[in-house]
């Protein structure tokens, strides 16, 4: 299956009281690089896509780079803030604590 997040460590969440699973990722996103913020238009975030088209043109593409190694955390982090927890074998949790900078 294409992964649209790249070159990525894959972290399982689960859905707080249910049975929802879902897929975080630490890492740097290869995806973000090559389709920039056409890449947040893919997954329907038009105001994010926008955004960072900004930032990309005011910065003289700086931000793309910066992004690439940021976007994966931000995604996680947004998920886990949203009723998601880490649900995988404790190395890879202890390994998405390290990388998401969560203190438990």
């Amino acid at each position: 299956m294409f992964n649209i997040h790249g070159c990525t460590k894959k972290i399982n969440l689960k859905y707080i009281n249910s049975s929802l699973n879902k897929l975080g990722y630490v890492g740097y996103c290869l995806t973000y690089f090559f389709f920039s913020f056409f890449f947040q238009f893919l997954v329907v975030k038009f105001l994010l896509g926008v955004l960072y088209l900004i930032f990309s043109i005011v910065t003289f593409r700086i931000f793309k780079l910066v992004i690439l190694f940021l976007y994966d955390k931000q995604y996680t982090i947004c998920m886990l803030t949203t009723r998601w927890e880490l649900s995988d074998t404790k190395k890879n949790m202890q390994l998405a604590r390290l990388k998401l900078g969560i203190v438990n």
